[in-house]
């Protein structure tokens, strides 16, 4: 019994030498899986900051890039659109080319109508020569429907408005008898060539005066008669 109390003792001894020494080593242990789970968690701060860093990074460049783009679009939206009118303008004038070509004849051909009419005028009343008159008659219609098929076109000025745009006024004739800017007289016809104002057509405007001024006022010859 002796011994075996004995031999309780040594082993109790050892115990406590035993746990007394694994106390220090578990503590190390510990302060070792700190030191680590510290240095982990470091090193995760580390990769967030930097990670951070480098979306804040990427998304400029990604901005950057968008706005280039947007940029590039609105440059190629531009010259498409400088393109199409260039390409529109060119085919108008092509098409102008060819609807006008006709023009420099025919601006040469209407002082030849201006002549036969003057010739149809001064036969107007004359019978010997009225089988005359009617064949330069003759001829100066085929001569206008040749320039109304090309797209000249005689336009009527008398009693008109006067239009600037149309008309060449080569003189005033002050009278009550007619309303202010009308035109009395043509002296030689306008015409046009499809929309272009081929020739403006010298007139005679009318410039209205008051009633007490009528008998002071000169007539014209178209009045008089």
């Amino acid at each position: 019994m002796e011994v075996s109390k004995t031999q309780k003792g040594i082993n109790l001894d050892q115990d406590i030498k035993k746990k007394s020494c694994e106390k220090p080593h578990q503590q190390e242990t510990k302060k070792t899986l700190t030191k680590k789970t510290k240095g982990k968690a470091d090193k995760l701060e580390a990769i967030k900051k930097l990670s951070k860093k480098e979306a804040e990074k990427l998304k400029k460049e990604i901005d950057a890039k968008d706005k280039e783009v947007k940029e590039n679009y609105d440059k190629f939206l531009r010259l498409n659109a400088e393109f199409d009118n260039f390409k529109k303008r060119i085919q108008r004038e092509k098409a102008d080319s060819f609807k006008y070509a006709s023009e420099k004849l025919i601006r040469e051909m209407i002082p030849v109508i201006d002549d036969l009419e003057r010739a149809l005028h001064a036969t107007k009343n004359n019978d010997k020569v009225g089988d005359l008159s009617k064949g330069v008659e003759m001829i100066m219609n085929k001569i206008k429907n040749i320039l109304g098929s090309a797209g000249a076109q005689q336009f009527n000025s008398l009693d008109q408005v006067f239009d600037p745009n149309k008309h060449e006024a080569i003189s005033k004739i002050v009278t009550t008898e007619r309303e202010h800017n009308t035109i009395i007289e043509e002296l030689r016809k306008g015409y046009m060539f499809y929309d272009r104002l081929l020739r403006p057509a010298m007139v005679v405007v009318a410039e209205n005066v008051s009633e007490k001024e009528k008998k002071t006022v000169p007539k014209t010859k178209s009045e008089k008669e």
